[in-house]
């Protein structure tokens, strides 16, 4: 199984991001067939027209938080307030890896005392992309914008009203494409820089 070089393109580009902070919370998907990095990028997004969002409570231990995604059949649940605000993103692979030991070591607790607010990718690590752009744009091209962004994830909005329209997500571009795609987090600070390093701790 190959990887897909999509750096080298150079017909593909990074899409302008937004703060995806700010957003409320209000898929659309097409099954798997010849997809490719010239795809239309609207066939790997998940739009909540229709449905609801699978949506997870910060203080919900990590436990809960996968059993309710298990049994939703789900692998990415939205973690929002009680006012209906977009907090972050919590997805299966996060909690299945040795980001949750890390963050358990470091606050000296068992896993068993770890919420999703600890483990979450939070709204202020989420860039968003607009519908017009996404509706317009390449498998590609989010790609190229993932990877630059360092992010797994990244929202569909409605800057009209404010509103998260849907979610892309690496994984699921993988999944259709059958093939490994590896983004990796951009270190924001210096802080991020040393953990990783000297301290083994994962920043993705």
């Amino acid at each position: 199984m190959n990887n897909i070089d999509f750096k080298r393109s150079k017909k593909h580009h990074e899409l302008k991001t937004l703060a995806a902070e700010g957003y409320t919370l209000p898929g659309y998907t097409e099954p798997a067939g010849t997809l490719n990095l010239d795809t239309p990028a609207y066939l790997v997004a998940t739009f909540f027209s229709g449905k609801s969002p699978l949506c997870i409570e910060p203080n919900t231990d990590l436990d809960t938080a996968t059993t309710i995604m298990k049994r939703m059949h789900v692998r990415l649940a939205l973690v929002s307030s009680d006012d209906h605000n977009l907090l972050g993103v919590i997805d299966s692979r996060t909690l299945e890896s040795r980001k949750v030991l890390t963050e358990a070591f470091e606050k000296g607790l068992s896993r068993k005392d770890l919420n999703v607010r600890d483990i979450m990718t939070p709204t202020t690590r989420l860039a968003a992309l607009r519908k017009a752009d996404v509706l317009k744009s390449t498998i590609g091209d989010v790609l190229t914008t993932l990877q630059h962004q360092g992010s797994q994830h990244i929202l569909v909005v409605d800057t009209a009203t404010q509103q998260i329209l849907g979610i892309i997500s690496a994984g699921d571009i993988a999944r259709v494409l059958q093939v490994p795609i590896d983004i990796r987090h951009r270190a924001s600070s210096f802080q991020e820089v040393f953990n990783s390093l000297y301290c083994h701790k994962d920043i993705a």
